[in-house]
């Protein structure tokens, strides 16, 4: 039995059925549409979740940045040494002249660009060798730059000269927290001695270090004051 006028006053068994089928099908619209919004939610939900847990699996670990350095008292990790081989007198240019004494002018006017004395250079090497070697047992990790032909002759158009040497890492590069800041040497004859230390300084840089360079000075005759003695 289906009580009717309940539902519409005075309308007839077929109203009342079309009224009670439709409410009916709104009734199960709406809790159809609820559902789906509430499964939506939940898998939009997981989502994210499910996102999170497929990049922890494939993303790669970060390393830690092997270059950390905020005081000159911690104890030491890792360092660079420098090279003293194939090592050659500076050609004796304006700038060199500048920044030598005048009691050494006359070495370099003798031997610049050409390789300093074997017996010297041997003995640098040897207790360059020997200083990793103590750093090495005392479990410190020893980078070197990489060794180079300083008697190449290389031109800029601004001068030519030969290289001297990468013996004092100190002077072109400096560390700063996790920065290495690298320096545009003085001397025509260091122009290019960052070269050493780019293969190194890559891998540093790839391994989550800053690294900063200033643009080079061209180092022309026209910088310097000239004054002939």
């Amino acid at each position: 039995m289906l009580r009717v006028r309940c539902l519409r006053g005075g309308s007839r068994g077929a109203e009342a059925a079309h009224l009670i089928g439709a409410m009916l099908g709104r009734a199960m619209t709406g809790w159809v549409q609820g559902a789906f919004q509430s499964y939506s939610s939940s898998a939009a939900a997981a989502q994210p979740q499910r996102a999170l847990e497929e990049n922890a699996v494939t993303e790669p670990e970060l390393q830690e940045c092997p270059v950390c350095a905020y005081n000159e008292w911690d104890p030491l990790e890792e360092v660079i040494v420098g090279r003293a081989e194939n090592a050659r007198v500076p050609p004796f240019t304006v700038e060199v002249k500048a920044n030598t004494y005048e009691k050494h002018w006359p070495f370099y006017q003798k031997y610049g660009g050409q390789s300093f004395p074997e017996d010297h250079l041997k003995k640098a090497v040897a207790e360059i060798e020997e200083m990793c070697n103590i750093l090495r047992m005392e479990g410190v990790t020893v980078q070197r730059p990489e060794p180079m032909d300083w008697s190449f002759e290389y031109n800029t158009p601004d001068f030519t000269s030969t290289g001297m040497y990468a013996a004092m890492p100190r002077d072109i590069l400096m560390v700063v927290g996790n920065e290495i800041i690298e320096a545009p040497m003085a001397w025509r004859s260091r122009f290019f001695e960052y070269r050493a230390y780019r293969p190194l300084i890559k891998e540093y840089f790839r391994k989550g270090a800053k690294w900063t360079t200033p643009p080079k000075p061209t180092m022309s005759d026209e910088l310097y004051d000239q004054v002939r003695c």
